[in-house]
């Protein structure tokens, strides 16, 4: 052609009319040109004196416009004619060294036509030693169809012509998307280096595979390039279908355009697999159905269809041939052609599987779709592969140590508080800035960080939308099994905090906790960043024996992704990160997180796709100082010091609090006779009071608190105005200074009361501020008032009756930590981010005051008789929590066997119920008296031997209520010494009869509650079973006997959480919130209660 170029192109047109051209088969032709011409070039000069030429080679380079010429005008006259384009696979080498390839394969490709590899180099590609080489064997098919395309012509309007109709889309639209589809190279490395693809690819057994996953996760990329490679890397072995499917996908066949059904599906696959060398195996009524005129209202045509692919599909495989088929989108078909399509399909490879010995592993079958529930069930028993599940696990390995209570805790403080922020020139230039930036929050003790910090987070998630998790965070179910399909899990914008705090025992300081708190956030809250995650997880993974359960992040391991996140380039994304409280974390690591933070800022975010801006809260500690101002000077650093910018918010407060002052001062001297001029005295005192406290409190509003608190105890007390100003200006002006005039003040009101009554109450203050400092959570007001009720020894058979102690109500526990505990303690409402299951709707805890507080009783010696140690308060708890269990067995067998004469275990656990409501601390052991023994430091083997004295003599009363409670908690915490304990099975029917009734009454949701927390760590797990159909049938069918429902409810709720004690709990019953129909609050309770239990 190039040849007969200069002939003129009309010449060249009439040698080939397209009328007569059946088709084209090129080999390596480079329709683009070489770009192996320079080498080409530099040849022929050796060749020149006896008359080589370059002129052919011009035309042939790849930025010739001849050849773009030439290549456009054969494509204008003959681009409607079939055509196959063969490239080679192998470069030319020069000696023992690869070049490159001669033609390109995009050179030698033509878009939309059929594009096959070939193997070996340029110069092979049409020499063949033999009729076995699989180059020559992949041309002759060729050759062959184009032959049988023109024989199928006769059949014009038949089935046959609409297949190869059919045929020629599939190739076109394979081609088209390939083109033009936005490619997602991390869901495309990812699949392809799974496990599960791998044994689909190579193994030499039968493989069927359901890969699903959310729309937008980059599936149809993932399709695309598995077909290219099938059709690049194993044409010559293997027999390949593919279809993609799509809403808007409609074939012009010999009847109207139709939209994709199973039928037309069906069609597309056996199209690709129909020739000459199989139509004649085809059953004789096959044939004749497939030439005969179309018929599209027969009821048999789709049958007959299924029949002729299950005939071909045997007939390949006899031949020891392999077959892949690879189908996209399936979901997209309507549910009902769906459905019968995947069972016909089904049907077929169960036959085929079943029918050919060994033959059957050749074929390969390959669906891809968004995770339905009706494909999952009609797959059942197949492998299946989904990028969710293992992002989901990965985001559950993260869960158990990403919770963060602090959070929750911190107050939004006054709507006016902080106001300053929003109009400030440094935090709107951090807040506009459109790179990586860093906010650093300086703040004495006490002025507000906290608070400050948590106004930040409320703003951005108001303004970007994005949900409040209160710092709680839990596993998370795999998508699959509950839902109709998946909605995607992504955002452009995400926000990430982190509280520390260092105020009771469950001090959450821990670097590592931090960054696996924010790791955990993220990738919540946007799946398509697990790619960072990936490496690391597998390995990990690995190293767990497979178990994702059993991986344990180490600070390197979540370090190494977190750095990851500067790099990420997939997406545009913005990351907001809120950090309070760094001065409280441990000192090991906070080096490396401080480099990490810089990091962030350093990498020249300018252009990048993730931009990171962070937040940090903290005192001006030397480390954290010198670390961040280093970096005062870059781009990208902005600095606010609270004491600098809060005083407006300082004076409100101080206004707040002055007006409380008048209006308790009010009340309390109404009936005077002289109020109008003692109001008047006092006022002039509170003018006073306000411009000394503002002079004074330098920002810090702890300061102002303990003061004005001062003053309202002055006013209680019956101070004069003279009086109350003279106080003021003693105060002192440090926290520490005042927590050590508080103590003092406690000790000197101790005295009043007498030698006598000194060690009482300075016993009672410790023991108020052990349980405040050293908890594993705060308390409840109601669980406190039973702690510090217990007795200082209780021996056994003690005959104590631990109401005689409790203080008569909460608001008595409140008059009682005020008088004496003073300031160092505050009550304040329970947050939803508690790790305990509120089972009421309002809630207070007791805690320090401020973490200052913990610092000045376990470090300064100034605490004085209030000093202590972490060893010894653990130890301390521990044997109150004993002495309390002791309490509570002493009195209930008597309570559980003299309430009835009956033998039956029902009254018995009536009995046991009634009494568990007495014992709201009980919650709290059951789950936290190990830590305590634990941390009991030189004192745990004396804390163990009376932890075994007294599961021992618990145990001796055999048959009693208490050892059916107690047995196989004492067993699983360690507390018995013999590990061989009989009649467990009696013990655990007990135990399920108390919590079935439990169940039935609202007033007693707490007693289940204590049931279910002693179940989970006192029950092993047998074997995990699905009882989703007696779930749903309790639910939906048990409406005409309520309480036999709800029964049923409670057992199955309990089964699975006995489950717990050894393995995971994935039932899929936890996504459902369908189960929220059934009101009762119990269910309910169990419900949420089980969705923190898994983690």
């Amino acid at each position: 052609m190039v040849i007969a170029r200069p002939n003129g192109s009309g010449k060249l047109r009439s040698r080939f009319d397209p009328n007569c051209v059946k088709g084209f088969i090129f080999l390596g032709t480079p329709h683009e040109g070489s770009e192996l011409m320079v080498f080409a070039k530099a040849m022929s000069l050796f060749g020149h004196w006896q008359g080589s030429s370059s002129t052919l080679l011009e035309v042939l380079d790849h930025r010739s416009q001849e050849n773009r010429s030439l290549h456009h005008d054969f494509l204008t006259g003959y681009g409607s004619t079939e055509m196959v384009n063969f490239y080679e696979v192998m470069p030319e080498c020069m000696g023992p060294f690869p070049i490159m390839n001669a033609v390109s394969k995009d050179s030698a490709s033509i878009p939309g036509k059929f594009n096959i590899p070939c193997p070996g180099t340029h110069r092979n590609i049409h020499r063949f030693m033999s009729d076995k080489e699989l180059g020559y064997i992949r041309l002759r098919e060729r050759i062959t169809n184009l032959v049988n395309d023109n024989i199928l012509l006769k059949y014009q309007g038949s089935i046959l012509q609409d297949m190869k109709t059919f045929s020629d889309h599939v190739e076109s639209v394979f081609q088209q998307e390939f083109r033009v589809v936005k490619i997602n190279r991390e869901a495309i490395k990812w699949f392809l280096e799974s496990p599960e693809y791998y044994g689909w690819l190579s193994s030499n057994e039968a493989r069927f595979l359901w890969y699903s996953g959310p729309p937008g996760s980059g599936k149809t990329t993932t399709s695309l390039e598995i077909v290219n490679q099938l059709e690049e890397k194993y044409s010559f072995r293997t027999r390949l279908a593919y279809f993609f499917c799509s809403h808007h996908s409609k074939i012009s066949l010999s009847t109207p355009p139709q939209r994709i059904t199973s039928v037309a599906l069906v069609t597309a696959i056996t199209s690709q697999f129909i020739g000459r060398d199989n139509f004649p195996n085809l059953p004789t009524d096959i044939q004749a159905h497939l030439s005969a005129g179309h018929r599209p209202t027969e009821n048999d045509h789709e049958v007959a269809l299924w029949k002729a692919l299950q005939t071909m599909l045997f007939s390949m495989l006899t031949e020891n041939q392999e077959v892949r088929i690879v189908l996209d989108g399936i979901d997209e078909l309507p549910r009902a052609e769906m459905t019968r399509f995947l069972r016909s399909l089904r049907d077929i490879w169960d036959t085929v599987e079943t029918a050919i010995a060994g033959g059957s592993k050749r074929l390969k079958i390959l669906i891809v779709s968004r995770p339905f529930k009706i494909i999952q069930d009609i797959m059942a028993g197949l492998p299946s592969i989904n990028p969710e599940k293992e992002s989901t696990d990965c985001l559950n390995s993260l869960a158990a140590r990403a919770d963060n209570e602090r959070r929750g805790l911190v107050s939004l403080g006054e709507k006016e508080t902080g106001a300053w922020l929003w109009v400030d020139d440094t935090y709107k230039d951090w807040n506009d800035s459109k790179e990586s930036a860093l906010l650093w929050i300086q703040g004495k003790p006490g002025s507000g960080k906290s608070t400050l910090s948590k106004k930040l987070l409320s703003d951005i998630m108001s303004r970007h939308k994005i949900p409040d998790r209160y710092g709680v965070f839990t596993k998370k179910p795999v998508c699959p099994a509950a839902g109709t399909h998946m909605s995607p899990n992504t955002s452009t914008v995400l926000l990430a905090s982190f509280f520390y705090s260092l105020r009771g025992a469950k001090s959450e300081i821990s670097n590592t906790q931090m960054l696996q708190s924010l790791l955990y956030q993220l990738l919540d809250q946007e799946r398509r960043l697990y790619p960072i995650f990936r490496e690391t997880y597998r390995k990990l993974l690995a190293g767990a024996g497979g178990r994702a359960a059993n991986i344990d992040w180490s600070f390197d391991n979540l370090h190494h992704v977190f750095a990851s996140l500067a790099k990420f380039e997939d997406f545009h994304l913005e990351v907001y990160l809120v950090i309070d409280g760094m001065d409280e974390a441990e000192k090991s690591e906070r080096d490396r997180i401080l480099s990490l933070l810089e990091h962030f800022g350093d990498t020249g975010s300018k252009g990048r796709a993730c931009i990171i801006k962070y937040v940090l809260a903290s005192r001006p500690q030397d480390d954290i100082k010198d670390s961040l101002l280093d970096r005062e000077s870059r781009k990208g650093f902005f600095h606010l010091i609270l004491e600098q910018k809060n005083e407006e918010d300082i004076k409100s407060f101080i206004r707040v609090k002055m007006v409380r002052l008048q209006k308790a001062y009010r009340s309390k001297h109404s009936s005077s006779r002289n109020n109008s001029t003692s109001m008047a005295s006092f006022e002039d005192v509170l003018r006073d009071a306000a411009d000394y406290l503002a002079e004074k409190a330098r920002g810090v509003f702890l300061w102002v608190e303990i003061v004005t608190n001062e003053l309202k105890r002055c006013v209680d007390t019956g101070y004069i105005p003279i009086a109350i100003k003279k106080t003021l200006h003693e105060l002192p002006e440090e926290l520490e200074e005042f927590y050590e005039r508080i103590i003092n003040d406690l000790l000197a009101r101790f005295e009043e009361k007498g030698k006598r009554k000194i060690d009482d109450l300075v016993r009672e203050a410790r023991q108020m501020l052990t349980w405040a400092t050293f908890a594993e959570r705060p308390l409840t007001v109601e669980e406190f008032r039973h702690a510090i009720a217990i007795p200082a020894t209780v021996e056994e058979n003690s005959g104590i009756d631990l109401s005689a102690h409790l203080l008569p109500d909460h608001s008595n526990v409140k008059l009682r930590i005020a008088h004496v505990c003073g300031d160092l303690l505050e009550i304040i409402p329970m947050s939803n981010s508690s790790g305990r299951l509120k089972t009421r709707d309002h809630e207070d805890i007791i805690q320090l005051l401020h973490r200052t507080v913990r610092d000045f009783l376990t470090r300064d010696s100034r605490a004085g008789q209030f000093s202590m140690k972490r060893p010894q308060g653990e130890y301390e708890i521990f044997v109150n929590c004993i002495s309390y269990l002791r309490l509570f067995t002493e009195r209930c067998p008597q309570i559980c066997l003299d309430d009835s004469d009956d033998t039956d275990d029902a009254p018995t656990a009536v009995a046991v119920i009634r009494y568990l409501r007495d014992w709201p601390l009980l919650f709290y052991i059951f789950r936290f008296l190990p830590r305590h023994l634990q941390n009991s430091g030189d004192k745990v083997d004396q804390a163990r031997n009376i932890g075994a004295e007294f599961a021992e003599s618990v145990m001796r009363q055999e048959g009693t209520p208490a050892s059916w409670l107690l047995a196989s908690w004492f067993e699983r915490t360690g507390l018995l010494r013999d590990d061989s304990l009989e009649g467990l099975g009696e013990a655990d029917d007990f135990r399920l009869l108390c919590n079935q009734e439990a169940s039935f009454k609202d007033d007693t949701v707490d007693v289940a509650a204590t049931l279910l927390e002693l179940e989970a760590v006192s029950t092993a797990a047998t074997s995990m079973e699905d009882d989703n159909d007696l779930f749903w049938y309790v639910l939906y069918w048990g409406w005409e006997s309520p309480r036999a429902a709800l029964e049923s409810t409670v057992k199955l709720l309990y089964k699975w959480l006995r489950q717990l004690a050894t393995q995971e709990l994935s039932a899929p019953f936890l996504e459902r919130e369908r189960i929220l129909i059934y009101r009762h609050k119990t269910v309910q309770l169990l419900y949420k209660w089980l969705r923190q239990l898994v983690t």
